[in-house]
């Protein structure tokens, strides 16, 4: 009576395939990366009216934004959120009091995931097996700039993070109410943000 194989031809394909399978999930399958926090920046003192992500579906902090001089952005603060995909889509407007005009940008990104997963697959291994994900849309002048930050704090190891650029959009001036911000503005002029001869809005100097 002749033997029956242990293993068939097929039932050997079948085994290389999850073999391969397996070693995919392992060694190269990337999760689609989600975000759990969100800090604005500015080049220079700003009053920001809204950071719109995915047709104002989720945004960012508004209000007065502070000089943040460094490049990349700093990542600390911001505000937490629940875990978020990638914006394909960013709307911003804000009012420079030096200037003394408003901006508006829109930054259309389909691409933005590809992005952070080019820039994830760069990083070291983090310790706690992945990062923790924070965006920064960053005011540069007219521009709106969008930066990603990852961490892996750990109690073991030294802190591990980044900071990538991944999508700038430039921004038009458009007209605008600014007597609005004429409290902020001699806000910052009081705390020495500004400089004192700003004029206020609505001023004729």
């Amino acid at each position: 009576m002749p033997r029956t194989p242990l293993f068939t031809r097929g039932s050997l394909l079948f085994l290389l395939l999850l073999g391969a399978g397996l070693l995919w999930l392992v060694f190269t399958y990337q999760p689609q990366p989600k975000i759990t926090g969100v800090k604005g920046g500015s080049l220079r003192p700003v009053m920001v009216e809204y950071i719109w992500f995915n047709e104002g579906s989720w945004s960012a902090p508004n209000g007065i934004y502070y000089a943040n001089p460094r490049i990349p952005p700093a990542a600390g603060g911001g505000a937490t959120l629940s875990s978020r995909y990638l914006p394909t889509q960013v709307e911003a407007r804000w009012y420079d009091p030096v200037q003394q005009c408003f901006y508006e940008a829109v930054l259309l990104a389909p691409d933005m995931e590809q992005k952070a997963r080019a820039v994830l697959k760069t990083q070291p291994k983090p310790y706690r097996g992945k990062y923790t994900l924070k965006l920064i849309p960053f005011l540069r002048g007219s521009d709106l700039e969008i930066w990603l930050h990852g961490d892996d704090e750990n109690y073991f190891h030294d802190l591990q993070e980044f900071t990538e650029l991944l999508s700038v959009a430039h921004g038009q001036k458009v007209p605008g109410d600014a007597a609005q911000y004429t409290a902020a503005v001699k806000l910052l002029i009081r705390e020495k943000k500004i400089p004192a001869d700003t004029p206020l809005p609505g001023s004729k100097e």
